[in-house]
């Protein structure tokens, strides 16, 4: 099967006397646009061998549902967190390297949202109750009421539009970018 790309022309762009059209895929100019609910989620944080807290946590739980790699949770970017990176990306058709970065987050997380069950609803919920003070939030991978008040509290705090409760690429993004 043959995926075509379409593209779209969104500016013109200068150079020197000469003008040179800025062109950006079907997706981006959506996202450039925002008729996307979820804008395009850029400046992913570098977590690599040797980090640890939140965002390794997030990742080992990501990587325990996306390809049932069976990490501890513990926080720690050692070698089994590595090598389960590699093995995702190398899933996803990205060179491996041990570290998540620009090219490897928008692939590894998950769209979560209310009456969802998984290790990412837990990754999610882990980050509210413990990176941002939503005590109220008990780390159970159920996605309920308690969960999507908080969600839509950040999303608030944070001006992600729309505030719905949804935890997409901006509020992915935001979770990850904004820890204490």
């Amino acid at each position: 099967m043959h995926s075509v790309r379409r593209t779209v022309v969104i500016a013109a762009l200068t150079v020197g006397m000469c003008a040179v059209p800025a062109v950006l895929t079907t997706a981006q100019a959506t996202a450039a646009s925002g008729a996307s609910a979820e804008k395009a989620a850029t400046n992913w944080p570098l977590v690599q061998k040797g980090d640890t807290g939140g965002r390794v946590r997030a990742i080992q739980y990501l990587l325990n549902q996306q390809i049932r790699a069976h990490l501890t949770v513990d926080g720690v970017f050692g070698t089994k967190t590595a090598n389960a990176v590699m093995a995702f990306q190398k899933k996803v058709g990205i060179m491996p390297v041990p570290w998540v970065g620009q090219k490897t987050w928008p692939k590894l997380i998950i769209t979560v949202k209310s009456g969802d069950r998984s290790a990412a609803v837990r990754a999610v919920q882990w980050q509210l109750s413990n990176e941002y003070g939503y005590t109220s939030v008990k780390v159970d991978a159920i996605f309920g009421s308690k969960t999507l008040t908080a969600v839509k509290s950040f999303q608030m705090k944070f001006k992600l539009m729309p505030v719905n409760g949804i935890v997409g690429p901006s509020t992915w993004l935001a979770l990850e970018a904004n820890h204490k």
